[in-house]
């Protein structure tokens, strides 16, 4: 299970430690940065879904759509990259990445898997490193499992496509493939 997510530099966030439990409700005011939270999960599921090789991290794509590298860091100092933390199963992983303000995309500047940091890795998968030890795989897995479901949702229709449900194993970020699972 994942027990923390650490961010830094992403959005509206400085600095976030969050502690997270079998349930973990957020709540706030709007724009106080609770689907923040869940769209830096979203980033690495989109990513490890789309482009498991990849050295970059995908801002953009199915599931959510955030924009530039200037839309999801802070907007403080001009920075251009934001770090990504989180527990699992007692073992600590933190990514840190970077990009032009303009681009859609960001390189992985480093990952630091139980402490052990590889600076600028050339050779990832599921944006882990292939010689990771420990509990790099059981992440993965956690990792592209998640259902992510925007607020904005398809409302009634007459109709709804049926998918081939070998095909299609998430419900859709819209909720789309719903019925056809159900």
């Amino acid at each position: 299970m994942i027990t923390r997510l650490d961010l830094r530099h992403f959005k509206c966030f400085e600095l976030l430690k969050l502690p997270l439990a079998p349930l973990t409700l957020l709540s706030g005011t709007n724009a106080s940065g609770k689907s923040s939270i869940l769209q830096a999960i979203v980033l690495l599921n989109q990513t490890l879904r789309e482009h498991e090789w990849s050295t970059r991290l995908m801002l953009n794509g199915p599931i959510l759509e955030l924009g530039t590298v200037f839309d999801v860091i802070d907007q403080t100092n001009g920075r251009r990259e934001f770090e990504l933390g989180m527990v699992c199963e007692d073992e600590t992983y933190e990514w840190r990445f970077s990009g032009d303000r303009k681009e859609m995309s960001m390189a992985v500047e480093r990952v630091t898997v139980g402490g052990t940091p590889y600076e600028q890795p050339t050779r990832l998968r599921y944006l882990l490193p292939t010689d990771a030890t420990g509990n790099a795989p059981s992440l993965a897995l956690r990792l592209l499992g998640l259902t992510y479901l925007t607020a904005e949702r398809l409302g009634p229709r007459e109709s709804y496509p049926l998918n081939d449900p070998q095909a299609t194993t998430v419900v859709g970020s819209r909720g789309e493939h719903a019925v056809g699972l159900l």
